[in-house]
């Protein structure tokens, strides 16, 4: 419910030295690989004076060389010690719900917070946080994105991170399981079921179903699943499905959503795609009656997909 795979990015600074996450690794290995990487704050800070964005290869203490997160600036521009951004579940459903920001205000009421227009990963979204940062807020909920939360210390950030989820906490309703056994029936060539059981909720309930395939709701779903989930209704066919998407976008698609079956992946996604995916599910069993998402835009979904950046922390992943 907090992250998934290499998304989201946490960071201390220590004496001029920012240590963050290194792009593509995942938090969860930080114990047993070089996960942290060391970066000069006031380089970071000069450049954005400049509109630089100076995330670049840096060298770890082992001698091995990674490439900072792509949202190094973010973390350098932060005045707090420590910082987590995170893609939550809640925080990455609030932030994409249409309409709902009074709803927020009313959850988050009496803590330190604000809310941080869409803007892409990197420069641009320190630039919308930096417009922000007048109220000193701990918390900011990324329009189309996710969380941060800051503090001095690592305890006060977990603190308040735990306390925020819980404010922004929606129970799942109940959800249709998939039927593995017929869905591994019709699954295409290079393609297999969705590993996650909560993923093929994108499928087997109507409600997400519609909503999954209307569009993107955050930068990660783009990244690694494509430019859209291409929904199956009953009595289409796979191939026709596939056909058009081939059309649009030149490439053979990600995933399929058969509607009240469950959900496809093609077999090169990565075990990132596959917690997306299991997330976007949880997501959407949350999303309340009557709800709707905003999606980002097309233009910006294909400039996700053709970004040097994201190019990058896709080659890493395991």
């Amino acid at each position: 419910m907090l992250t998934q795979g290499a998304g989201g990015n946490t960071s201390v600074k220590d004496n001029g030295w920012l240590w963050v996450k290194a792009s593509g690794a995942w938090l969860e290995h930080a114990e047993t690989k070089e996960t942290f990487v060391p970066v000069p704050v006031a380089i970071i800070l000069d450049g954005l004076a400049i509109g630089e964005d100076r995330k670049a290869e840096w060298t770890a203490p082992s001698g091995k060389v990674l490439r900072s997160s792509i949202e190094t600036s973010l973390h350098a521009v932060l005045p707090d010690r420590w910082v987590f951004h995170l893609h939550t579940v809640s925080s990455m459903l609030w932030s994409a719900m249409e309409g709902r920001i009074a709803d927020v205000a009313d959850r988050l009421e009496g803590l330190p917070w604000e809310l941080v227009r869409y803007d892409r990963p990197g420069l641009p979204l320190t630039r919308a946080i930096v417009e922000r940062l007048e109220s000193k807020p701990q918390v900011l909920l990324l329009e189309n994105h996710g969380l941060v939360v800051s503090g001095d210390s690592c305890a006060e950030v977990n603190e308040l991170m735990l306390e925020t989820e819980q404010r922004l906490f929606l129970s799942a309703r109940q959800m249709e399981s998939a039927d593995t056994e017929s869905l591994s029936a019709v699954v295409p060539e290079r393609y297999h079921s969705a590993h996650y059981a909560d993923a093929h909720w994108c499928a087997t309930d109507p409600a997400a179903f519609e909503a999954a395939i209307k569009g993107i709701p955050a930068p990660d779903f783009a990244v690694f699943l494509g430019a859209r989930l291409v929904g199956v209704r009953t009595g289409e066919s796979i191939e026709s499905a596939a056909a058009t998407y081939r059309r649009e976008f030149g490439i053979e698609p990600a995933v399929f959503l058969l509607e009240g079956q469950g959900a496809v992946l093609r077999d090169s996604v990565s075990d990132n795609g596959e917690l997306l995916l299991e997330a976007l599910g949880r997501m959407l069993a949350r999303l309340p009656n009557g709800a709707k998402l905003t999606y980002l835009p097309m233009p910006e979904i294909l400039g996700l997909l053709d970004w040097d950046a994201e190019k990058y922390r896709q080659s890493l992943i395991e």
